[in-house]
């Protein structure tokens, strides 16, 4: 959800409240891409329940969150509007991204929904493009600047830190016996910047899907959103403590600096601030441990500047 949505999500709640309707989205369950193309489709950056959770936190009253098929793809995009905005959802008003496409062959698009809008009565409006740098914000774009580890400018275009939602989950407790406890992270994005040690930003975000099934519908429930508190993680195939005969698999572990609880089974907000070094293989654990306690005195520097509207700010 980044600036270029984040205008379109702020016209459509300020036209809702003008109208005294609801803010609504309507988008794929599935990357369209991911089901037409499976071998090329794109990484998803934003997992689906902390999709929600930024609608939500971004004005949006409600989502039509549609499965996406092979059948889908072969509506027409003329179709789409009369059958579900029209007659099920009798919209009042249609905003659009500058270059969204959507129909059998792409066809849908805005040329195509202002004529539509004056033959059934609804209003239209195209957002025009953001750039940052010289360049469109773009849910590309962004993916390639995380890939490539470029935080600052994917934040640029993001109108924060980029950040993740993840899951606690048990690991081998290594952290423990050197005096900074990690939680070990089962990560719901596909897209993550280069291995490495960063410093971050972590909240507690206690979220929950309820679900209607006679209604088909489902409401998502915010319980909590915790303090922000600094931390430093590591992002990569541990090096160090390389088990033999097993493939590295990259895994994510981080370390809330002034925090104590128990995190497991929670999920957390982590929001990237900063590159502090790559991985690299320690010769003993005394030697980790230095590196650790460096890595901890640096991430406090690069956060203590910082203000809690960096991680969560919309845009203006």
């Amino acid at each position: 959800l980044h600036l270029g949505h984040q205008c379109l999500l702020q016209y459509v709640a300020a036209k809702a409240r003008e109208r005294n309707g609801l803010a609504g989205v309507l988008t794929f369950r599935e990357h369209p891409q991911r089901i037409l193309h499976p071998e090329k489709g794109p990484s998803l950056i934003t997992a689906g329940l902390f999709k929600m959770f930024l609608l939500k936190e971004f004005g949006t009253d409600i989502c039509f969150w549609l499965p996406f098929t092979k059948a889908t793809a072969k509506i027409a995009a003329e179709v789409f509007v009369e059958k579900w905005l029209v007659k099920k959802l009798r919209i009042r008003e249609v905003c659009l991204g500058y270059n969204a496409h959507f129909g059998h062959d792409r066809t849908g698009d805005g040329k195509l929904m202002r004529k539509l809008a004056s033959q059934y009565g609804f209003a239209f409006e195209e957002i025009q493009p953001i750039t940052v740098q010289n360049d469109f914000v773009s849910s590309t774009r962004i993916r390639n600047l995380i890939e490539k580890g470029d935080l600052e400018t994917a934040a640029a275009c993001l109108g924060r830190k980029f950040s993740i939602l993840a899951e606690v989950i048990r690991g081998e407790g290594r952290g423990q016996s050197l005096g900074y406890p990690t939680a070990n992270l089962n990560l719901k994005s596909d897209v993550m910047p280069p291995h490495g040690v960063y410093a971050v930003a972590v909240r507690i975000l206690e979220l929950e899907m309820r679900t209607d099934k006679k209604a088909r519908r489902e409401e998502l429930l915010i319980h909590k959103k915790g303090e922000w508190h600094h931390g430093v993680l590591n992002y990569g195939i541990r090096p160090t403590f390389k088990t033999k005969g097993k493939p590295p698999k990259a895994v994510a572990e981080t370390f809330l600096m002034d925090f104590k609880g128990d995190l497991y089974g929670r999920h957390l907000e982590v929001a990237f601030a900063d590159y502090l070094r790559p991985e690299q293989v320690f010769k003993d654990t005394d030697a980790l441990k230095k590196q650790v306690e460096a890595d901890v005195k640096r991430a406090r520097r690069c956060l203590r500047g910082l203000s809690k509207k960096s991680f969560t700010k919309v845009a203006d």
